[in-house]
Order: C-alpha cells, then structure tokens, then sequence
C-alpha cells in the first residue's frame, strides 16, 4: 500500500523500446517521494524496454486520459519523437491537457516542436549520464513539491 501526502498524479509513458531504466529510476522516486504514480501503457500493457527489460503499465492510456485527477508529470523515457500523437489523438489529448495543468514534463533529448508539436518546447531533458539523471530527478522532485 502507497502512502500518499500529495494530491495529482504522475504518468510515466511506456511502449517498446523505452529507456526501461529510466523509466524505473523516475516511477519509483516519483512514488518514494509520495506522489501518485502509474506507468502507462501506449499500446497495451506489457512492453520490452531498449535494455531488455519488461514491464506492465498500471493503466492505459484511454484510462489515464479518464481520469479526473490533476497531472502533475509526465515522463517519457523516450525521445518525444518516439511518441506518435500525431497518429493517435488520445496522446495527443492526454499531453495537451497535461500541459494545461502545468504539468512538468520530462523527456530524452529532442529537437522541441519539428519531432511532436503536442510536447512542450520548456519540458526537462534526460541524458543517459547517470551522473546527469540523479540531480535532475532531485530537480524534479523539488519543483513538484514548491509548487503542489
């Protein structure tokens, strides 16, 4: 059972070929630090991550995008190019309603707005560097907790 002190939720994106570490590090803080977290799945529930790794989505995404509490993150251990909102408009919808929430979003490096216009052009930006991701998930978690 999760404690949680914080009211919003979370969403970290997972599909085939995801950075699976990153998106562990990231769902596990998120939860750690008492925010409500759920992985979601893009297409379907089970995908193999880019280092072999395989993890089941909490939810899908037609039920992240029912859901009535406020986003406070997305996460994509993807580059946002990876995404295709453009193919699928209940992405699309689920990002652009997230932003209007202001919710921080955090993504592989990209080029901001050619690669997926429903991506906002301000979000964080992981590098694989692990000397990198540790003080940017602190960041993070620091800007949720000064802001909700």
């Amino acid at each position: 059972m999760f404690y949680h002190k914080h009211d919003g939720c979370a969403y970290v994106l997972w599909a085939d070929y995801y950075d699976d570490v990153l998106a562990v590090l990231f769902a596990g803080a998120l939860r750690q630090a008492g925010w409500r977290t759920r992985l979601v799945g893009l297409r379907g529930d089970t995908h193999t991550g880019c280092y072999g790794s395989q993890l089941v989505a909490d939810i899908a995404l037609s039920d992240a995008l029912r859901c009535r509490e406020l986003t406070i993150c997305v996460v994509a251990p993807c580059a946002p190019e990876q995404i295709a909102s453009r193919h699928d408009s209940r992405l699309a919808e689920f990002l652009q309603q997230a932003a209007r929430q202001h919710a921080v979003f955090v993504a592989k490096p990209h080029i901001a707005g050619r690669a997926n216009r429903d991506w906002p052009a301000d979000g964080h930006t992981i590098h694989s560097d692990p000397q990198e991701v540790l003080p940017l998930l602190h960041l993070v978690l620091a800007q949720l907790e000064k802001v909700r």
